[in-house]
């Protein structure tokens, strides 16, 4: 399973013609090997558009790529309504509450993104207090929904935009049904686990966004 993380600079002017043109994106639906596709605005920078989507492997991915995708792009008019744009791409992705991605994705209102970028050294360490302490953590907070941690695997390494190429880059994804849900979790349990994990001393960039989805850029796999 891979993940592509998607950012978009929209000008104020161009941000419905922006939205109307991610609607349009319907044909992923019978993609091979697409799972879903979700996105929206980021809250703390409103000029930023966010696209995260599921897709079974790299291959079947790049098979996307090089036959499908610009046919659909084209048909969306979407060029000319960003000014610049960043694609990222994550392997190895393993789910956090048991969930997928594939359920109720209409219901979901608040995405958490955090991307870290983790010197090799703290690369074992920092996987370790994942799996054992957040993601238990994360699972049990009241209106988490569920989501992704992801490692940038060699194959996906040409779309890395580290500092430092040698660094190991991850992203959490989790989806939250309300902002108060989630400020629920910053308030009283993150700083917990920020020291608990010595997560700042692993992970030496840690980036984070809180994206409000909109629905009507949601697609999902149909047989």
């Amino acid at each position: 399973m891979i993940i592509k993380w998607i950012t978009c600079h929209v000008e104020e002017q161009n941000r419905s013609a922006f939205a109307y043109a991610q609607e349009q994106w319907n044909g992923l639906e019978t993609s091979e090997g697409f799972h879903w596709q979700i996105g929206g605005w980021d809250l703390k920078h409103p000029s930023e558009a966010a696209i995260l989507s599921c897709w079974d492997n790299i291959n079947v991915y790049r098979t996307f790529m090089q036959h499908q995708h610009d046919a659909m792009f084209l048909q969306t008019n979407q060029r000319d309504t960003y000014e610049r744009i960043q694609i990222s791409i994550f392997e190895d992705c393993f789910p956090i509450n048991s969930m997928n991605g594939t359920e109720n994705l209409m219901n979901r209102h608040i995405l958490r993104i955090a991307e870290c970028e983790v010197r090799p050294i703290h690369q074992a360490s920092f996987e370790q207090a994942q799996h054992e302490v957040w993601n238990y953590e994360m699972s049990q907070s009241e209106g988490m929904l569920g989501g992704m941690f992801c490692r940038q695997g060699q194959q996906t390494a040409q779309h890395t935009h580290s500092q430092n190429q040698q660094d190991v880059r991850y992203l959490i994804a989790s989806i939250w049904d309300s902002r108060d849900s989630h400020q629920h979790y910053v308030d009283f349990t993150l700083s917990n686990l920020l020291k608990q994990t010595g997560a700042r001393r692993s992970a030496h960039i840690i980036k984070g966004r809180l994206i409000e989805l909109d629905p009507l850029w949601t697609v999902e796999f149909k047989n």
